[in-house]
């Protein structure tokens, strides 16, 4: 039971840390690597 507290627990803090860190990130980074390769397509 505790393990399972313990999974749970830690999944929760991850998906905050996604929240507020990797998909910000991700948005910066993805936008530029997205406009970066559209612009590579279209030449």
């Amino acid at each position: 039971m505790l393990v399972c507290c313990a999974k749970l627990f830690i999944l929760v803090i991850v998906r905050n840390i996604v929240n507020y860190v990797v998909i910000p990130l991700a948005r910066l980074f993805g936008t530029k690597w997205i406009e970066k390769h559209f612009d590579d397509n279209k030449k």
